[in-house]
Protein backbone atom coordinates (compact mmCIF):
# COMPACT_ATOMS: atom_id res chain seq x y z
CA UNK A 1 0.00 0.00 0.00
CA UNK A 2 2.93 2.75 0.63
CA UNK A 3 3.99 2.14 -3.15
CA UNK A 4 0.76 2.76 -4.35
CA UNK A 5 0.05 5.84 -1.88
CA UNK A 6 3.43 7.39 -2.85
CA UNK A 7 2.58 7.04 -6.58
CA UNK A 8 -0.76 8.77 -5.98
CA UNK A 9 1.15 12.11 -4.18
CA UNK A 10 -0.69 10.32 -0.95
CA UNK A 11 -3.85 10.49 -2.76
CA UNK A 12 -3.71 14.39 -3.54
CA UNK A 13 -3.35 14.33 -7.08
CA UNK A 14 -6.20 12.79 -8.16
CA UNK A 15 -4.21 9.58 -9.68
CA UNK A 16 -4.83 6.26 -8.82
CA UNK A 17 -2.49 3.63 -8.23
CA UNK A 18 -2.80 0.06 -6.74
CA UNK A 19 -2.01 -3.66 -6.67
CA UNK A 20 -4.00 -7.09 -6.73
CA UNK A 21 -2.90 -10.22 -5.13
CA UNK A 22 -2.13 -13.12 -7.06
CA UNK A 23 -2.77 -16.78 -4.93
CA UNK A 24 -4.44 -17.75 -1.75
CA UNK A 25 -4.69 -15.85 1.38
CA UNK A 26 -1.29 -17.73 2.75
CA UNK A 27 0.33 -17.69 -0.05
CA UNK A 28 0.19 -15.04 -2.22
CA UNK A 29 1.95 -12.62 -4.70
CA UNK A 30 1.82 -9.03 -4.81
CA UNK A 31 1.30 -7.70 -8.44
CA UNK A 32 1.57 -3.69 -9.26
CA UNK A 33 -1.11 -2.71 -11.70
CA UNK A 34 0.16 -0.80 -14.26
CA UNK A 35 0.75 3.11 -12.93
CA UNK A 36 -0.48 5.25 -15.79
CA UNK A 37 -0.24 8.83 -13.96
CA UNK A 38 -3.58 9.57 -14.75
CA UNK A 39 -6.44 11.11 -13.00
CA UNK A 40 -9.34 9.20 -11.82
CA UNK A 41 -8.05 6.18 -13.80
CA UNK A 42 -7.06 3.10 -12.73
CA UNK A 43 -5.89 0.13 -15.14
CA UNK A 44 -7.15 -2.95 -13.01
CA UNK A 45 -5.60 -6.44 -15.02
CA UNK A 46 -7.41 -8.97 -12.89
CA UNK A 47 -6.13 -12.86 -13.53
CA UNK A 48 -9.86 -15.29 -12.93
CA UNK A 49 -9.04 -18.03 -10.73
CA UNK A 50 -5.73 -16.18 -9.38
CA UNK A 51 -6.74 -12.34 -8.61
CA UNK A 52 -8.78 -12.92 -5.26
CA UNK A 53 -7.73 -9.19 -3.74
CA UNK A 54 -7.60 -5.50 -5.69
CA UNK A 55 -6.04 -2.81 -3.75
CA UNK A 56 -5.77 1.04 -5.29
CA UNK A 57 -5.95 4.44 -4.42
CA UNK A 58 -8.81 6.74 -4.27
CA UNK A 59 -7.99 9.95 -4.41
CA UNK A 60 -8.74 12.40 -0.60
CA UNK A 61 -11.33 14.17 -2.88
CA UNK A 62 -13.24 11.51 -4.15
CA UNK A 63 -15.74 9.17 -2.15
CA UNK A 64 -13.32 6.65 -0.52
CA UNK A 65 -15.31 3.83 -0.52
CA UNK A 66 -15.24 1.37 -3.25
CA UNK A 67 -17.04 3.26 -6.74
CA UNK A 68 -20.10 1.60 -8.54
CA UNK A 69 -17.49 0.36 -11.20
CA UNK A 70 -15.13 -1.20 -8.43
CA UNK A 71 -18.16 -3.17 -7.43
CA UNK A 72 -19.33 -4.27 -10.55
CA UNK A 73 -15.68 -6.04 -11.27
CA UNK A 74 -15.32 -8.14 -7.75
CA UNK A 75 -18.66 -9.28 -8.76
CA UNK A 76 -17.29 -10.61 -11.93
CA UNK A 77 -14.42 -11.42 -10.86
CA UNK A 78 -15.44 -12.92 -7.09
CA UNK A 79 -12.96 -10.83 -5.59
CA UNK A 80 -12.39 -8.43 -2.83
CA UNK A 81 -11.66 -4.95 -3.57
CA UNK A 82 -10.33 -2.41 -1.10
CA UNK A 83 -9.58 1.63 -1.82
CA UNK A 84 -7.06 3.57 0.43
CA UNK A 85 -7.25 6.88 0.78
CA UNK A 86 -6.74 9.80 3.95
CA UNK A 87 -10.52 8.27 5.44
CA UNK A 88 -9.04 5.16 6.04
CA UNK A 89 -9.19 1.40 4.29
CA UNK A 90 -12.38 0.19 2.36
CA UNK A 91 -13.25 -3.43 1.30
CA UNK A 92 -16.56 -4.10 -0.41
CA UNK A 93 -16.74 -7.90 -0.52
CA UNK A 94 -18.90 -9.40 -3.30
CA UNK A 95 -20.24 -12.52 -1.17
CA UNK A 96 -21.94 -10.65 1.05
CA UNK A 97 -22.31 -7.72 -1.26
CA UNK A 98 -21.43 -4.88 1.79
CA UNK A 99 -18.57 -2.04 2.10
CA UNK A 100 -17.19 -2.19 5.27
CA UNK A 101 -14.23 0.22 7.06
CA UNK A 102 -11.92 -1.90 8.37
CA UNK A 103 -9.22 1.05 9.02
CA UNK A 104 -10.20 4.53 10.16
CA UNK A 105 -7.78 7.37 8.51
CA UNK A 106 -4.51 5.85 8.48
CA UNK A 107 -1.28 7.26 7.81
CA UNK A 108 -0.07 4.89 4.68
CA UNK A 109 3.48 5.73 5.16
CA UNK A 110 3.73 3.64 8.23
CA UNK A 111 2.40 -0.27 9.07
CA UNK A 112 -0.18 -0.66 9.94
CA UNK A 113 -1.35 -1.73 13.82
CA UNK A 114 -3.20 -4.49 14.98
CA UNK A 115 -6.27 -3.58 16.36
Amino acid sequence: MKTAWAQSSNGSSGVEAGFRLDGKPANYNIVSTPFTNQQMAQTTSIIPGVTFDVFHVHPNKRDPKPSANDMSIADKYNCGIFTISSSGLYEYDPGSGRISKLRDGLDWSKPCTKK
